[in-house]
């Protein structure tokens, strides 16, 4: 009788043992994955490595003169299209200086890092109610910041006509379409400054963000959870595996541990082709696939931070997997070491 309970018990162990294979190497990926993606720390380092900060001007200027020299397949080069022509008129460098002038890395940094925190505790913590403050970048804006981009927008026009200079700074609310001479923009500076304080001062310093991502919020912390259980399934399959498989402590010590090392092993090997996988598919299906009016400059950005992001997740992946391994081994070692 004990004879048939236990190839009965070994038989309910092989195939208890069939699914817990793919469940414990998907729901590794999807624990560590839950780590990497759902932590704020990881943004903060992906675009602090890539001087994201330092260069968006460039980024988004380059993609600007992309847009502004962007004809249409269905529009001829005579037609009008895009955008007013006072905004065409401002070049690359007009551009970047621009951008810089309102969104220094130091505060563009402190911006985004602050928002990524505050989503990484609503999405951790379950609490929709997200405010981002926009303290910073008016303080920023009113110190002479905002003055100082009207300036260099200004600048980058093409210069006034006499018609257009005699109105020149009658409606400074409006962007300016010509460049005056340096002296009236230099004499019309404080009425900017003054112009930009009673525009900006009086907007909230804060965006309640709660209405428009409250239900994506809600939908995102029940992934978050959701993936970092995933691991119970395979463990309650695996403790369910050793005692249905043996009936001693050296036995069950030696199932958990093989099958615990065949998912470490494998898991450890394809985290180090990751990288190679997801530069190889795109090389081969996604390069091809983008559209002429993004800039190169953009692009390639955006690959340089969506691969950093990857490594950052073969490297959790690959650690998650070795220390499966590491106590899949362990377990090995203690049954062999129990026999002696």
């Amino acid at each position: 009788m004990g004879k048939i309970l236990n190839l009965l018990g070994k038989f309910l162990a092989t195939i208890l043992s069939i699914p817990f294979i793919p469940l414990a190497t998907a729901s590794i990926i999807l624990f560590s994955l839950s780590l990497v993606l759902f932590t704020p720390a990881t943004y903060k380092y992906v675009l602090d490595s890539q001087k994201i900060y330092e260069k968006l001007p460039a980024i988004v200027a380059d993609q600007f003169e992309t847009q502004r020299n962007y004809i249409p397949k269905d529009v001829s080069e005579e037609g009008e299209s895009g955008a007013p022509p006072f905004l065409k008129s401002i070049d690359q460098a007009g551009w970047e200086l621009i951008i810089t002038d309102l969104l220094p890395p130091d505060v563009l940094k402190a911006q985004l890092e602050e928002m990524l925190d505050q989503l990484g505790f609503a999405i951790n913590f379950g609490n929709p109610n997200v405010k981002l403050s926009l303290a910073k970048i008016k303080e920023h804006i009113l110190s002479g910041a905002g003055t100082q981009a009207y300036l260099d927008f200004a600048r980058s026009q093409p210069p006034c006509t006499q018609e257009q200079l005699a109105t020149w700074g009658e409606n400074i609310t409006a962007l300016p379409t010509c460049r005056p001479p340096e002296e009236i923009l230099t004499q019309f500076a404080p009425a900017i400054q003054e112009e930009l304080v009673s525009v900006i001062a009086p907007l909230g310093n804060e965006v309640d963000l709660s209405q428009s991502m409250g239900e994506n919020i809600k939908i995102a912390t029940a992934v978050r959870w959701g993936t970092t259980a995933a691991p119970l399934l395979p463990a309650l399959l695996l403790v369910l595996t050793a005692f249905a498989g043996a009936r001693t402590i050296r036995g069950r010590y030696l199932w958990s541990g093989i099958l615990l090392l065949i998912p470490g092993l494998a898991g450890i090997a394809g985290a180090f082709f990751i990288l190679p996988n997801a530069h190889w598919a795109w090389e081969t299906y996604g390069a091809s696939q983008i559209p002429s009016y993004y800039s190169l400059l953009l692009v390639n950005t955006g690959l340089d931070l969506g691969f950093a992001l990857l490594g950052v997740a073969a490297v959790a992946i690959g650690v998650a997997f070795g220390l499966v391994t590491f106590l899949g081994s362990f377990l090995i070692v203690k049954a062999i070491s129990s026999n002696r």
